[in-house]
């Protein structure tokens, strides 16, 4: 046998051999490699369980943690605040899924203008008022709210798919 033909013979059976290994030491589709990947490979839904006061724990907490609202029913308003130059409580997500409704009780200690990005609204606080603002974003994503004046974002919401 020709030296070429030795060589070609050799790459194959190298080649044969690394696929055979590959195929046989790869994971099947329903194994876990991990514990923590087996959650994040499953397809079923996290299971909602109730805590002690009723809350629902457990998969996500939409609406700073509240329970999700009913379809058609009116939205559990979040209530924000702006005084003295800060936040209070700190900026927090709002998460809900798309075509939900969201609505805000907003404050501030100085004149300003709320700012809803992701639906382009805009509402005037004057200082001391309590604002009522309800909304249903139409796109999915994460969004910022701000007051448009200085800049400040008080709060942002974040849109899943439903």
């Amino acid at each position: 046998m020709d030296e070429s033909w030795k060589r070609f013979a050799a790459l194959a059976v190298a080649v044969v051999a690394i696929i055979v290994a590959f195929t046989v030491f790869q994971p099947a589709d329903d194994e876990a490699t991990d514990g923590d990947d087996q959650a994040a490979q499953t397809s079923e839904p996290a299971e909602e369980e109730e805590s002690s006061d009723g809350d629902a724990v457990g998969g996500s907490e939409p609406l700073l943690g509240g329970t999700r609202n009913e379809p058609g029913a009116e939205p559990e308003p979040v209530a924000l605040e702006f005084a003295d130059g800060e936040v209070v409580g700190g900026v927090q997500t709002i998460e809900i899924t798309s075509g939900e409704e969201i609505a805000l009780t907003v404050t501030s200690d100085v004149q300003e203008e709320l700012h809803v990005h992701g639906v382009d609204l805009y509402e005037d606080l004057p200082p001391g008022e309590e604002a009522e603002v309800t909304f249903t974003p139409e796109a999915e994503g994460i969004f910022e709210i701000e007051l448009h004046d200085s800049g400040t974002q008080i709060a942002s919401y974040e849109v899943s798919p439903s």
